[in-house]
């Protein structure tokens, strides 16, 4: 409570020290932002000590701005003056005195004071309401934090898109809404400022699609509005993508409709927002996002864009559907390319047994083809793949490889259960030929060119007498040695016999990979080798040996 007199004189001191304290604003006005260009670029460079030294800069020139600045624009709360006036306010009041003595034409009168009324205090002013803040400190410095992380990522990437583009306005809306909550909790809005100006450049120097309402510094909305829109921005370039991709891709009807659901409350979300806050504005991200889904709808009727009625939904619901498009998205793709990645890998596994014949043994074609399904997710029980491994299995045994752990296990129950229905090994039941297209009777003139009169090895699989007589027949052999194997028989068993033979051939099936060394000692020793991946039918075994012994 300050009197009359004193408030005169508090106007007088302040017409002498205005002028002054106009120069020092201004003075700090200029030092404040020459700190923060240099602010913005110690983020950029995210030079921690220098933003620490200049934010504390900053910080002590807007205290001491704040403090001359409230003192040259005050002016006295009228309210609050309360006027103490020099002398008691007098009334005059009327008393007759009784009569004493000769009464005189006019009755004698006079004036006595009336009682000083007590002064009544002032009222103090009711102050209006303040609504409650939209964030919490700690909400409000998480959110802050997150966001210029987000900031300094996207600034650090450089190129433009569509995508960035969304994600560019997403991270305006959220400064605005840090902003906003700023004020309301009497924090320095200042660093949001200075990347709300910053995105706002790198944006109109990106972007060829005119201005975002987003960066208009005059508009006035909650926080809890641009704080809809931050997210709903977000899943845009999600929503973009999952209906580029249905419109690609064959994916099932059911599906299909519930992606394109979820796409388009993205896309009603964000008009409805911009709506129910009544700026009266568009924005081509919402306008892209309604042109695609108008392309790929159809006659699928999309519940979000009825407004009225009893059939229409709030937008609460609508945002609810909207936060399932990425995740839902993300999904489908994910079972959808994994379905298809565990087909390719069967095929490529299906395609290397049908050309088994290709050179190379099992290190470096059929296992590669083997992890490269396992992999791809397809499960180590599963029937093709365990019937492909089947005939090689001692040879990946062999390999000692922990991936191949849980596949050999079904391997090993497979080859039981054929025994138990079969009564034999599985290396022991015939095969039927192959029919292989070609030219057999020629290959067979070449092979036997070549190969008659001359001794040759078989290495591994299980001696079939039988088979072994009539391929030495076929092809005039003078000795077709075929050694009986076991598991205890080792590559040295064979060294003997590959020395004293013409040709040798290792039986990759049923067969150890071991046994491989023998074959490279016999090409050291010039002898003619062959590797067996496929059958020993007649055109099988034929085609091979026309492939290894005379083709190349």
């Amino acid at each position: 409570m300050i009197s009359e007199h004193f408030a005169k004189e508090l106007e007088e001191l302040d017409r002498a020290i205005r002028k002054e304290a106009f120069q020092a604003v201004s003075q700090l006005d200029a030092e404040i932002a020459s700190l923060e260009e240099r602010l913005i670029v110690a983020r950029i460079l995210e030079n921690l000590d220098i933003i620490t030294r200049l934010e504390q800069m900053a910080g002590e020139r807007r205290e001491r701005r704040s403090v001359i600045a409230k003192v040259i624009t005050q002016k006295p709360d009228e309210e609050s003056l309360v006027v103490v006036p020099s002398a008691p306010v007098v009334a005059a009041v009327v008393q007759e005195v009784p009569t004493i003595g000769p009464v005189s034409e006019a009755p004698i009168v006079i004036l006595a004071p009336e009682p000083p009324k007590q002064l009544e205090p002032a009222k103090e002013a009711v102050p209006p309401l303040k609504r409650k803040p939209s964030l919490t400190i700690t909400a409000f410095r998480k959110r802050s934090k997150a966001f210029f992380e987000a900031e300094r990522e996207f600034l650090r990437v450089e190129g433009w898109s569509f995508a960035r583009e969304c994600v560019c306005k997403s991270l305006v809306c959220e400064c605005r809404a840090l902003i906003d909550a700023a004020r309301e909790l009497d924090q320095d809005p200042g660093n949001l400022w200075q990347s709300f100006y910053l995105l706002r450049d790198f944006f109109n120097e990106q972007s060829h699609d005119g201005q975002f309402f987003g960066f208009n510094a005059q508009r006035s909305h909650r926080v809890e509005t641009w704080s809809d829109l931050a997210e709903a921005y977000g899943l845009v370039p999600a929503a973009a993508e999952c209906l580029e991709w249905i419109g690609i891709l064959e994916v099932p009807e059911q599906q299909y409709e519930s992606l394109l659901l979820r796409a388009a409350a993205v896309e009603s979300w964000i008009y409805r927002i911009i709506d129910e806050a009544g700026m009266g504005v568009s924005d081509s991200a919402r306008e892209h996002l309604h042109a695609q889904i108008e392309e790929r709808r159809g006659e699928i009727w999309i519940p979000w864009w009825l407004l009225d009625g009893p059939r229409a939904k709030t937008t609460s619901q609508v945002a609810q559907e909207a936060r399932l498009c990425g995740p839902m998205f993300s999904e489908v793709r994910s079972h959808h390319e994994g379905n298809a990645k565990k087909g390719v890998a069967m095929q490529t596994l299906n395609a290397l047994v049908e050309a088994i014949d290709q050179p190379g043994d099992v290190e470096t074609t059929l296992l590669p083809a083997v992890l490269q399904c396992l992999d791809a997710g397809i499960q180590p029980s599963r029937k093709e793949l365990v019937a492909c491994c089947l005939p090689f299995r001692y040879a990946l045994a062999e390999l000692n490889d922990p991936r191949l752990a849980k596949l050999l296990e079904y391997v090993e129950k497979e080859q039981n259960r054929l025994f138990a229905k079969h009564k034999m090994l599985p290396d022991e039941i015939p095969e039927p030929d192959e029919e292989i297209d070609g030219d057999y009777n020629g290959w067979l003139a070449a092979v036997k060119d070549r190969v008659e009169g001359k001794t040759m090895l078989f290495m591994g699989g299980k001696k079939q007498r039988e088979r072994a007589a009539e391929i030495q027949k076929l092809l005039g052999l003078k000795e077709l040695i075929w050694p009986e194997t076991g598991s205890e028989t080792t590559p040295e068993s064979f060294r003997a016999e590959a020395l004293r033979s013409d040709i040798v051939c290792y039986l990759i099936r049923w067969s150890r990979h071991g046994y491989k060394r023998i074959l490279d000692l016999a090409k050291s020793e010039g002898k003619d080798t062959v590797t067996i991946k496929a059958g020993l039918g007649p055109r099988r075994l034929v085609h091979d040996l026309h492939e290894q012994l005379i083709a190349r």
